[in-house]
């Protein structure tokens, strides 16, 4: 990978309270439909923010499942990947778009590595619309592009035998933001 995501974001997850994990609380549903689909034990939330989602909400509960194993690279706790391990799904909501375009590949490859039965994304097609940005000043969504580019980029890493749902967010998409 090109850049240090652990640094780029570790400051804003630390700093600004940033990315609590809460998005993935606006599909709750699409992820309970694959969980009942494929008899689901174990998941893998990759990019799972500060896991207010599971440790305050208890959104996992609702799934009948035990708690994901979270990873984050920007959260202390949650830094480390696990080694060798398949889940039968992965969450991955609000990540792709934080990830700059020369590593999508690589992350989506990563991604993909861990799920037996499905990955489930949510990928904002637009830039952060509440202005969070980087140290640098850029926006905090390093790769905005349309769900077409997304589609085929998915297409093109996605193991046979697994099953990926995507749920795009393009609602500021009237403004130029894609690039």
């Amino acid at each position: 990978m090109r850049l240090d995501y652990a640094a780029l974001y570790g400051r804003i997850h630390k700093k600004q309270k940033w990315f609590p994990g809460y998005s993935i609380c606006d599909h709750t549903q699409d992820v309970k439909a694959l969980i009942d689909r494929f008899g689901v034990v174990s998941l893998l939330d990759y990019g799972s923010g500060r896991g207010l989602q599971y440790s305050e909400r208890g959104i996992h509960v609702e799934w009948g499942v035990e708690q994901p194993y979270c990873f984050d690279v920007g959260v202390r706790e949650f830094r480390h990947k696990p080694v060798g391990e398949r889940f039968d799904g992965v969450i991955c909501c609000d990540v792709m778009e934080h990830i700059a375009k020369c590593d999508v590949d690589e992350v989506l490859v990563d991604v993909m590595s861990f799920a037996d039965r499905f990955v489930f994304f949510v990928i904002g097609c637009h830039l952060s619309r509440d202005g969070k940005r980087l140290k640098n000043g850029q926006n905090v969504h390093l790769t905005v592009k349309p769900k077409e580019w997304w589609e085929a980029k998915i297409s093109e890493f996605t193991p046979e035998g697994v099953t990926v749902r995507v749920k795009y967010d393009e609602r500021i998409r009237r403004r130029k933001d894609v690039a």
